[in-house]
């Protein structure tokens, strides 16, 4: 935990990336104290059981994290993807009936996403040629983790309002995330189907 004021769980967004990018968040613990975690197959946290990466089972870690710390009242802050994990904790929420949680995402709904996109500046794409030269697996491009980060980043490049400040932004990505984070996202919407 960062800081000493109400606590704060952050759950990062871009389900396998880890928390280490959610970083630019800690001079709010001058105010509140941050609890950064990764979720699993992301940061330092392994993979574990692939069929707990789903919204059931990120709820469940957030009660498990929330109970591991003795916490009673709980806030969370979600980021993109995380922000849709957030509201899924009614659950979470009536056991600690003091919870609040608070998202900034992009739109869901099919309207809302096209004026997103029709809003948003155009950019020219980074080259990824790197991928043609990474070493393969089954056919698959094999990338180290600061490889396939800066790889994630240029996918990110159209949200950045100045492209020359994705040059200062690290994702932090270890092992862990290099393995899991191209599946993480098909894993989490994947538990939707019923």
């Amino acid at each position: 935990m960062l800081g000493e004021g109400s606590p704060v769980i952050v759950i990062h967004g871009a389900i396998g990336l880890g928390s280490t990018y959610m970083r630019a968040l800690d001079p709010w613990a001058d105010e509140l104290g941050l609890i950064y975690y990764d979720q699993r197959g992301s940061g330092e946290t392994p993979l574990g059981d692939v069929q707990r990466v789903s919204f059931a089972g990120g709820v469940d870690d957030l009660d498990g994290l929330r109970r591991r710390l003795g916490l009673e009242r709980v806030q969370l802050i979600g980021h993109s993807a995380g922000a849709y994990l957030a509201p899924c904790t009614q659950p979470l929420t009536q056991r600690a009936p003091r919870a609040s949680w608070s998202s900034t995402r992009p739109p869901l709904a099919p309207e809302l996403m096209q004026r997103f996109g029709k809003e948003m500046p155009p950019v020219e794409p980074r080259p990824t040629t790197m991928l043609a030269r990474d070493r393969r697996v089954g056919g698959v491009p094999q990338l180290g983790p600061s490889r396939l980060e800066r790889h994630q980043l240029n996918t990110f490049l159209p949200f950045f309002r100045d492209p020359a400040s994705i040059e200062r932004v690290s994702l932090g990505f270890t092992p862990i995330t290099a393995a899991n984070v191209q599946q993480g996202p098909q894993r989490m919407v994947g538990s939707l189907a019923l």
